[in-house]
């Protein structure tokens, strides 16, 4: 069983044959085309018409979306995204090579596109390759007379002749190579005994390994797999650069481009010009691992500025305040599990130090809790496999799974889903699905709906506002929609006749809106007002017919 996407999946992974590192390659190079234009390059209404795409369609190219992508970049994913995985990068060596020229000459078209086929292909034969050939061969270290020599035949080929053999490499239709039959029988025999040697050290190995594996003490199996994890995964490190006395925009630069980490402290200072690193904690020329800290010492001049605690106020009036000691803001935003939406998290440089005027203070800023509900996807009229499968894509779970005689949608099919297409959701929501058996054996039954649809109450929406607006929606088990209307008012009747199903699910949605907030600020006297917010929400009802 294959489990996975298929948006990303590679075209031998698709039919099902032999895949290797160059299969991730390729998914690699479909996820940095999602990267940069925001679509899968291969897309479709089922599972089995994408995985056609990726064996017999062309990539498109990203240029087509976005125009300004670098030529570079287009010809490394184009690289990835080969069917072929021999015209693929060969290992991910190769393709780090050429993303790191990319950030150097992005414009510049380097990348080397393999054909195996044409690179087989027949060519003449250079004095040099004849050369190589000579001096290389298995035939030249052999014990020949004096007379040997070397000549070419007149086809053009290579033939080495002596006394007792002549090796032809460019015709053998005129020239045999000696046969000993004593000499056959002696490499058979030696053959079979190093075979049987072979099974032997095997079956003495399998013996002491398996054998003694319940001897071993954890610590050493422990130790062992430390060994390994080091062997795998070797850091990377580099050469810290010398950045004394060099301005702290490049000091940072400089400690970024090779992966590092800068952080920044500042210190008054009469010696050192304001605004130029004093010192680091790390000497130029230690070897240090790419993605480690480093803290650089920056000049405040003689009068530098202390920067305020602005940790736990809203951006605005942390901006307000650092702006008026005459500091430069950069925010950058992070979702948080503890801070409000809007709420400053955290300050580089920290509260109590030192940094000259016009300086910049990074505040990183809360977006709130991630939203991480998902959207039901649309099930009706897919497979069973397709629609578990469109289900797990969602980060969505299949539960019940049900058959039951449907008119409306195919046999085999699904004809209902517990949570209504479009509605959010928590992941991992079990969504219970029925098959469709096909139109009933007997088409004389039918049902009618009568029934007096009530307001939401309070159990089934706690956060409902009487009076506001509700988008209810009335479908049959068959996928019938009766009702679809947006409401204010309850009761809504709902009497239908002549239905094909015996029941059906009723669907309500409904806006929760969040006022905003306005305060003001005592030190400026300055109005800031929050905007309020809305969300939608869905609950479902199920009702039973009456048959007729």
């Amino acid at each position: 069983n294959v489990m996975g996407s298929v948006h990303y999946t590679s075209p031998e992974q698709a039919r099902g044959g032999y895949s290797d590192e160059k299969s991730d390659i390729y998914s690699l190079g479909i996820t940095m085309f999602e990267m940069l234009t925001g679509r899968v390059p291969f897309n479709g209404e089922t599972t089995v018409a994408i995985a056609i795409k990726h064996i017999q369609e062309e990539l498109p190219s990203p240029k087509e979306y976005v125009p300004e992508i670098p030529t570079s970049v287009e010809s490394i994913v184009f690289k990835c995204c080969q069917k072929s995985p021999d015209r693929r990068y060969q290992n991910m060596q190769e393709l780090i090579a050429d993303l790191k020229q990319s950030l150097i000459n992005p414009d510049e078209d380097f990348v080397v596109h393999s054909d195996p086929d044409t690179e087989a292909g027949t060519r003449m034969i250079t004095d040099s390759d004849r050369e190589q050939i000579k001096n290389h061969s298995g035939y030249h270290e052999v014990n020949y007379h004096d007379n040997r020599d070397y000549n070419e035949s007149e086809s053009g080929g290579m033939r080495l002749r002596s006394d007792t053999a002549a090796y032809d490499l460019g015709q053998d239709e005129d020239d045999e190579y000696d046969y000993d039959p004593k000499f056959e029988r002696v490499t058979t025999i030696l053959a079979i005994v190093a075979g049987i040697v072979i099974c032997i050290i095997i079956g003495v190995l399998a013996l002491k390994v398996f054998g003694g594996a319940s001897n071993k003490e954890p610590e050493a199996e422990q130790e062992q797999t430390v060994v390994d994890s080091e062997e795998q995964s070797e850091p990377e490190y580099v050469s810290m650069p010398d950045i004394i006395g060099v301005s702290a925009e490049d000091a940072r630069r400089s400690l970024e481009t090779l992966g590092l980490i800068p952080e920044v402290v500042y210190e008054e200072s009469e010696i050192v010009d304001e605004g130029l690193v004093i010192r680091a904690d790390a000497e130029k020329n230690t070897q240090i691992m790419v993605g480690s800290k480093v803290e650089l010492a920056i000049s405040a001049g003689t009068e530098g500025v202390e920067v305020p605690d602005v940790s736990g106020s809203t951006y605005e009036e942390a901006k307000a305040k650092l702006e008026n000691l005459g500091f430069a803001v950069n925010k950058t935003e992070n979702y948080s599990e503890t801070a409000e939406a809007g709420m400053v998290v955290s300050q580089m440089p920290i509260s109590g130090t030192k940094a000259p005027k016009e300086s910049t203070i990074t505040v990183n800023v809360s977006l709130g809790k991630e939203d991480v509900k998902v959207r039901v996807p649309n099930l009706i009229g897919l497979t069973e496999e397709d629609g578990t499968v469109e289900a797990l894509e969602q980060k969505l779970q299949i539960g019940n799974v049900t058959y039951t005689y449907n008119s409306e949608v195919g046999e085999g099919m699904i004809c209902y889903q517990s949570y209504a297409h479009g509605s959010y959701v928590e992941p991992d929501t079990v969504i219970d699905i029925k098959i469709s058996k096909g139109p009933e054996p007997t088409q004389n039954k039918s049902y009618r709906c009568n029934t007096s649809i009530t307001a939401p109450d309070t159990t089934e929406a706690p956060d409902y506002t009487p009076g506001s607006e509700v988008h209810v929606q009335l479908a049959t088990d068959g996928g019938q929609v009766l009702l679809d209307t947006v409401t204010t008012s309850f009761p809504q009747a709902a009497n239908y006749y002549g239905l094909s199903s015996s029941a059906g699910t009723i669907t309500m949605t409904y806006t929760v809106t969040t006022p905003g907030t306005t305060q003001t600020d005592p030190d400026t006297g300055e109005t800031i007002s929050t905007p309020g917010t809305s969300e939608q929400k869905s609950f479902t009802r199920r009702i039973e017919f009456t048959e007729e």
